[in-house]
């Protein structure tokens, strides 16, 4: 069986329509309880362009974060986390 590419993530186009910071983070995956389920948040990167996007972080300061996990290895895996294999 072929691995599927994964979708884009819209983590800095997700509507923030919860009026509160805690419920538009619950709002960065779509499709819960179906097959299509799709978590937004799946990378650092992803991470760093929602929390510009929600303006938690200046674009300045994403852009420092940035860096700082690229050249950074082990802070990696503490923003992501392991993703499924192929059967």
């Amino acid at each position: 069986m072929k691995a599927q590419l994964e979708p884009p993530s819209r983590a800095a186009s997700l509507p923030l329509v919860g009026s509160d910071l805690a419920f538009d983070f619950t709002n960065t995956a779509s499709g819960r309880s179906t097959p299509v389920h799709l978590d937004h948040l799946r990378t650092a990167e992803h991470v760093i362009a929602w929390s510009r996007h929600a303006k938690i972080v200046t674009p300045e300061d994403g852009d420092t974060v940035e860096r700082l996990v690229a050249a950074t290895t082990e802070a990696r895996p503490r923003f992501t986390r392991p993703r499924a294999r192929a059967a």
